[in-house]
């Protein structure tokens, strides 16, 4: 379950069951919003859908709200961009190689491993992470490796929802099945430039409802 953005203002918002690789529902959205997300999956809910789980990417508060209905597994996929993000591809400070490191095995780290990784890694640097940067009234602060630390505590607060596949095997641990979806579609848009929304959302329908 994801959306993505296929003209301004034209969000797709799209439920996929990557086994049979089928789409099961879909809506079109200016922005991407929670309440979307839970609104679409209250529809399959009454409708009778039996729900295993879901994956879903680090959208703030959304896998708390989703795990009242299945389990959440969070793209590992996505939390790898996210940390790729803060420490880029290729890392200047040692401590950001590192924790790039994990990122780069997550998805072959049994999740008891990668919390012993994750903890030693913070006792090796957490006073690093600490360090301070005072702007010139000598008073105010900002930490002088704040995306460093955005990257670390990325990893902490999705770390419950990591490894989820690993307890339920019907669970994929990337929504990469979908992301080839959202692929597909933007190259079939892309050959016919300054298409009217219209005309992009009938394409869309046909190709996602095959």
């Amino acid at each position: 379950m994801d959306c993505t953005f296929l003209g301004k203002g034209l969000g797709l918002l799209l439920i996929r069951e990557p086994r049979k690789r089928r789409n099961i529902n879909w809506i079109y959205v200016e922005t991407e919003t929670n309440i979307a997300y839970l609104r679409e999956v209250h529809k399959l809910v009454k409708l009778g859908f039996n729900i295993n789980g879901f994956v879903i990417d680090s959208r703030s508060g959304l896998a708390q709200s989703l795990s009242d209905v299945a389990p959440v597994q969070i793209c590992q996929f996505h939390q790898q961009k996210i940390i790729y993000k803060y420490v880029t591809k290729k890392p200047r400070l040692e401590a950001g190689k590192e924790l790039k490191e994990i990122a780069d095995i997550l998805p072959k780290l049994q999740s008891k491993i990668f919390d012993i990784m994750l903890n030693n890694w913070y006792v090796r640097w957490k006073f690093f992470l600490r360090e301070r940067t005072y702007h010139e009234d000598g008073i105010h602060w900002e930490y002088t490796h704040d995306r460093l630390r955005s990257a670390y505590y990325s990893f902490k607060r999705n770390r419950k929802y990591l490894f989820t596949y690993q307890i339920f095997k019907d669970i994929p641990n990337t929504n990469n099945s979908l992301e080839g979806t959202f692929s597909y579609l933007k190259k079939k848009l892309n050959i016919h430039t300054g298409m009217r929304i219209e005309r992009k959302i009938k394409v869309i329908n046909y190709h996602l409802s095959q």
